[in-house]
């Protein structure tokens, strides 16, 4: 019920920042519908990039004119276009894509998997700091590796990597 109101643009208002745009996504992606939270991120951040942004805004709303996107709070140049609150996608992207948690508060043990084949990927390249050192994650048509940190492990298709190690 949750998931089909999220996605149902006349039951549930739109979301004013991508802020809160982000929380939409993550419900959706948790809920089971992560090729519909990744469709959905990549046309309200998109359209930013679409209308010339070079960074994320800290409100957005796609059927407003991109030349009135500075006004804000009932000033002409009320909006900030760099806010750090749009960064949702940094988080969510390792999250809905490969499915990156930790198991434990301290990043020793975590999981991932393959994106499903339904999400397209032509290339990504992503890398989360732990304390134990970087997870790094790349992804082309015809590479996937995960590079795993020493005092780390990972789960992954039914096994277990100790770092320091490559998984290919």
């Amino acid at each position: 019920a949750i998931a089909r109101a999220l996605m149902d643009d006349t039951v549930m208002p739109s979301v004013g920042t991508p802020y809160m745009k982000i929380f939409e996504c993550l419900a959706l992606s948790r809920l089971g519908y992560s090729c519909e939270s990744i469709n959905r991120m990549c046309q309200y951040w998109g359209g930013m990039l679409d209308g010339g942004a070079t960074t994320f805004w800290e409100a957005y709303d796609p059927n407003e004119a991109h030349e009135a996107a500075p006004s804000f709070y009932g000033r002409s140049f009320g909006r900030s276009m760099c806010h750090a609150w749009s960064a949702g996608p940094c988080c969510f992207i390792p999250q809905a894509f490969f499915q990156i948690r930790p198991t434990n508060d301290s990043w020793r043990t975590w999981e991932c998997c393959c994106p499903s084949d339904a999400i397209r990927i032509e290339w990504i390249c992503l890398v989360i700091p732990t304390p134990h050192g970087n997870i790094e994650v790349e992804l082309t048509t015809n590479i996937f590796s995960i590079n795993v940190p020493t005092g780390t492990t990972m789960s992954f298709d039914n096994n277990d990597y100790v770092g320091p190690t490559k998984v290919q």
